[in-house]
């Protein structure tokens, strides 16, 4: 009888102790659906291509690109819209992520000057039918003078969707003063 009562009492302790590490009570432990302002991660990888047809993710810009404070990086606030029915995110075997690619001459990122694979910034998890706004950091660098940048969505190992129909963001062209990023002139048409 006594060791029934203290597993008891045992086991209630480590539940309320594992209750504590998860959060304080009144907050959510599950996902939940990403909201205009903020997009929780969410724990279901993306692990086959998306067929082309299927994939109806696009981009915007929620706010006008600004150089940050000490000019080593352009912040921009982008929405991902995802009116499909399929969720999307930057986790699993081929995330969905958003690049950013240095153009080259002809607003190609495969030309003379461009730059394909600049950066990536993975995507929170945007179920079907929803959207987020996420913070996009263009570092600084030397090769972005007098060039674009265009953000752009990319499923690795699958495709890019760099078109206007999917949202790609252009801007630009950027100027480099005094070694720091200056205010880009946003390019008000995409790709």
């Amino acid at each position: 009888m006594k060791f029934t009562v203290l597993a008891l009492v045992i086991a209630a302790s480590l539940a309320a102790c594992n209750g504590q590490q998860r959060g304080t009570p009144g907050e959510p432990t599950e996902p939940v659906a990403a909201t205009p302002s903020e997009a929780l991660a969410d724990p279901r990888p993306v692990n086959e291509a998306i067929p082309a047809e299927n994939f109806l993710v696009h981009l915007s810009k929620a706010g006008e690109p600004q150089p940050s404070a000490d000019g080593a990086s352009l912040d921009i606030q982008v929405k991902v819209a995802n009116p499909g029915t399929q969720g999307v995110s930057g986790q699993g075997k081929m995330p969905v992520n958003l690049g950013i690619q240095i153009l080259g001459e002809g607003d190609n990122a495969d030309g003379p000057g461009g730059l394909r694979e600049f950066v990536r910034v993975p995507l929170p998890y945007i179920a079907g039918g929803s959207e987020a706004t996420m913070p996009v950091t263009v570092p600084f660098d030397p090769r972005l003078d007098g060039r674009k940048v265009r953000l752009a969505l990319v499923q690795e190992g699958a495709r890019w969707y760099e078109t206007s129909e999917y949202g790609a963001i252009d801007l630009g062209p950027l100027k480099i003063c005094e070694a720091r990023l200056c205010v880009p002139a946003a390019t008000p048409s995409s790709p």
